[in-house]
């Protein structure tokens, strides 16, 4: 059996996969423009389902944890109608923002757009309640097949419908497109808690009447859910900007980009899976040059290969482009090689995320994702302008090396140790100092 460790890395690089998989299939059968509305639409539901789980699932495993350990299933229940409640509210909650947003735009746009949002209703629900299937499955010590139904079962059921989908010959919209997925969510959720009965085949029928574990769920709520919407806005941000600023049939050439730049996130992410671990026993010991050379073997590897990928999607990046989306999208190959570049900054400047967060420091992690963010939107939007959805791509960019020039001096800051590129950075600093 994987350790939780193991399993974690590997269930994550195959919903790597799988996700560019479905990226592949509904570029191909939606087209640009109904890709574009697709896009757009996603980036509303991930953002509202931030809202709508209320950092649910960062408390399911604060506190579901303990109680598992201790086999406290009379109080694991209590935690899960607590949490139930909780959840109900925020959604309801949600679904009233989004209403407002949908009748503030229910006036633009095409008319596929608009029978679109019949679906970001029941979307926004189910990617909360992912989420909180997730946690609770985190929260119960089961790591290993939370990532397996979060991050792979959920991009592969979803490419096997879109497959059927398209042998029957269904017409594909981005209304139906929504509605497929929405189907998965159901397929995916649904075995998710089957999991979590299976670990908890029976409940005492006496079960405590008052929930043990701290109730300052809101205090603690809100910063969880404030860092969860900034990471969220950081991945969403450029599809909403360009959603606004161009057409549909732009959005889905950058939303091509942005699912093809995955090649370049593949080796930084092996990276991060791989060392973490490796990161967090080097703090415990106190052993930071260990973690410092780990941190700049990472670094090394990450842009090296990265670096490699960008040369081949240089020489190759139209053709390639055109064999795995077809030729409607070789427009997207410009945006896609300045993703690439910011990718390629990403690595040069190190694993500074995963060493923070490894030695308890996630409020700097946080902090970097805001001022990233910051940068991109301050960018994006006259860069849009000027240039399209391209200048998108270099908001992101900046945005990117942003973030990542922050964390490496954060961590030079607190530590007094470099995890970018070895020895040419390292001869910078003692220069300047």
């Amino acid at each position: 059996m994987l350790s939780p460790v193991l399993g974690t890395a590997f269930f994550q690089l195959v919903g790597m996969g799988m996700t560019l998989l479905v990226g592949v299939q509904l570029a191909r059968y939606l087209g640009p423009a109904q890709y574009g509305v697709y896009g757009t639409l996603i980036g509303i539901i991930s953002v509202a389902a931030v809202l709508a789980q209320a950092a649910l699932p960062q408390l399911l495993i604060r506190d579901l944890a303990p109680l598992d350990a201790h086999s406290e299933h009379g109080q694991i229940a209590l935690v899960f109608k607590q949490a139930a409640r909780v959840f109900v509210v925020s959604s309801v909650a949600t679904l009233v923002i989004v209403a407002l947003v949908m009748f503030g735009a229910s006036g633009d746009g095409p008319e596929s757009s608009r029978e679109s949002w019949s679906w970001v209703f029941l979307l926004v629900i189910a990617f909360a309640l992912l989420n909180f299937v997730s946690g609770a499955l985190r929260g119960l010590h089961r790591v290993a097949m939370a990532q397996m139904v979060a991050a792979a079962l959920r991009p592969a059921v979803f490419a096997a419908a879109l497959l059927i989908a398209g042998l029957v010959g269904i017409s594909m919209s981005a209304s139906n497109a929504l509605l497929i997925q929405f189907v998965s969510l159901v397929i995916v959720i649904t075995t998710g808690v089957l999991l979590i009965k299976s670990h908890l085949p029976t409940m005492p029928r006496q079960q405590p009447t008052r929930f043990d574990a701290p109730s300052n769920w809101f205090s603690d709520g809100v910063p969880m859910m404030a860092t969860e919407l900034v990471r969220t806005l950081d991945a969403q941000v450029a599809i909403l900007i360009l959603a606004v600023l161009v057409t549909d049939a732009d959005v889905g050439q950058y939303r091509v980009a942005i699912s093809s730049a995955v090649i370049f996130a593949f080796p930084y992410t092996i990276a991060t899976l791989i060392l973490m671990p490796a990161f967090a026993k080097d703090y415990a010991e106190g052993n930071l040059e260990a973690l410092e050379k780990r941190a700049q073997a990472g670094a090394w590897w990450s842009t090296g290969s990265t670096l490699l990928c960008l040369l081949l999607m240089l020489a190759f990046g139209e053709n390639l482009v055109e064999l795995a989306f077809g030729a409607d999208y070789r427009a997207s190959v410009p945006v896609l090689i300045v993703l690439g570049l910011a990718f390629l900054v990403q690595a040069i400047l190190g694993q500074g995320a995963a060493v923070l967060n490894m030695c308890r420091r996630p409020t700097l992690v946080t902090k970097a994702y805001a001022l990233g963010l910051v940068f991109t939107v301050a960018t994006g939007i006259p860069l849009v302008q000027l240039f399209g959805y391209l200048g998108m791509g270099w908001a992101v960019l900046i945005g990117m090396a942003t973030r990542s020039l922050f964390l490496w001096l954060c961590v030079r800051h607190a530590f007094r140790k470099n995890v970018a590129l070895g020895m040419a950075f390292r001869r910078v600093w003692v220069g300047v100092n």
